[in-house]
């Protein structure tokens, strides 16, 4: 693979219910450009908006995130990152276009999908020590369409979709 050679940011938003694996792919997508040697940086959106106690009527702290996203976002540019790979629970359109003002870049977005039993699998090892938490979030997952595409691992699933943000194969 080479790196695209247009000096224009964009940014990837790899998105999905919580378990399906978007840090996981994120972080492989990171690789993929290191290896190609594009500058970059991969942004987990949860870790942007972890504050206590979130405001009223904004219960997954999604203000912060975004003023967290615009600066944050704006350092990785300002210190040479060409693309931005975000991973994170977006849940509308609205959303998706307060995320793309944020990073100042072209956004594409990914979205991930898994087997529901998979995505229950992986949630209770996560919160195996947290019932109430295991209980709302299972309550919460909503089953995907099965996309046999994505029944891979991440670093499968990041080659798929790295070609959003312009690592393309050499063309003869």
């Amino acid at each position: 693979m080479q790196a695209d050679s247009s000096p224009e940011p964009r940014s990837l938003l790899i998105n999905g219910t919580v378990g399906v694996g978007k840090t996981s792919v994120a972080e492989s997508v990171g690789g993929l450009l290191a290896d190609a040697g594009i500058p970059h940086a991969v942004i987990d959106l949860d870790w942007l908006r972890q504050s206590w106690p979130a405001p009223s009527g904004d219960r997954f702290n999604f203000g912060m995130m975004l003023r967290n996203l615009r600066s944050v976002a704006g350092n990785y540019r300002a210190a040479g990152a060409t693309r931005l790979v975000l991973a994170g629970v977006i849940e509308n359109l609205g959303e998706r276009e307060l995320c793309g003002d944020a990073v100042g870049t072209e956004l594409s977005v990914c979205r991930l999908e898994v087997d529901l039993p998979v995505n229950h699998q992986r949630l209770m090892r996560r919160h195996e020590r947290e019932p109430d938490a295991l209980r709302w979030h299972l309550a919460r997952a909503r089953p995907c369409l099965t996309n046999p595409a994505w029944r891979a691992a991440p670093g499968t699933r990041a080659r798929r979709v790295v070609g959003v943000i312009q690592v393309r194969p050499v063309r003869a």
